[in-house]
């Protein structure tokens, strides 16, 4: 079985739907019919294959990957780019197989062991139940994602609210002679915290990672994930980042338009 942090974002989407005691696999369709697609150019951007801007992309590299979807998508990509008008985002997602797509993925985890899959039939139809295995890989998925928006916040506190030492009056000579070593003391100790601290926040921002952990808790967020895997009053710091990302990068904010787009046709 791979390791966690080796798996595509595509990938990790899907496990975040299981739940997690029995691991069983709840994937809410209407939303993944764009998620999956979403979290494939994703990821794609993170490794360099499409550049993005706005809405468009602006670029790509085909890079010989012998990944199944990511080649097919690279293929279009090169299709489109013959013409004059640059790829946008949304139409990107819609060129993309969503239902196949999403098939792959599944046969894939199951193929590594992460998932089971149980064939059943209802009324004579034939379906698949999948569950994770181990049940909590989804949950270790989450935290992992809401241990680098938090890191992500503390960041930015210490960068916001820089501590600061209030000024006080002056001591008597000898009440400082005698301080004086403690004093020393307790300030370098002090510095020295403060600046341990500073400098952990600034590794889990900057580690290759969490430039992928922040692409998934936006795709959280669009597809409406963030309530079930970070729930109440605990998980409300983890929710509020995942939204913040989720208006703030480009292609989970195209997966969010395509679900309200959606959402809005099926209403009307």
């Amino acid at each position: 079985m791979a390791p966690l942090d080796t798996r595509s974002l595509p990938e990790e989407l899907l496990l975040l739907c299981a739940e997690p005691v029995r691991g069983r696999l709840r994937i809410p369709q209407s939303a993944f019919y764009w998620a999956v697609p979403g979290s494939v150019l994703a990821e794609l951007q993170l490794g360099g294959a499409i550049t993005v801007d706005g809405r468009r992309i602006t670029g790509f590299q085909p890079l010989g990957s012998h990944d199944e979807i990511a080649a097919g998508v690279l293929t279009r990509l090169e299709e489109t780019g013959k013409r004059k008008h640059r790829l946008g985002l949304d139409l990107a997602m819609r060129r993309i197989p969503r239902k196949p797509t999403q098939q792959l993925l599944l046969d894939r985890l199951t193929a590594d062991g992460v998932l089971t899959v149980d064939r059943r039939s209802f009324l004579g139809l034939p379906y698949r139940r999948y569950t994770a295995v181990p049940p909590g890989i989804g949950q270790e998925i989450a935290a992992r994602v809401a241990a680098t928006l938090a890191a992500d916040a503390a960041g930015s506190e210490l960068t916001a609210s820089p501590t600061t030492v209030a000024p006080s009056a002056a001591p008597s000579a000898s009440a400082s002679a005698e301080a004086a070593p403690a004093d020393a003391s307790s300030a370098g100790s002090g510095e020295a915290s403060g600046a341990a601290g500073a400098s952990t926040a600034t590794a889990d921002r900057d580690r290759p990672s969490a430039d992928r952990d922040r692409q998934l808790a936006g795709l959280v967020f669009a597809a409406g994930l963030h309530r079930r895997l970070y729930p109440g009053p605990a998980g409300a710091p983890t929710r509020r980042a995942a939204r913040r990302l989720a208006n703030e990068l480009p292609v989970p904010r195209a997966v969010r338009r395509a679900i309200s787009e959606m959402s809005a046709s099926t209403a009307s």
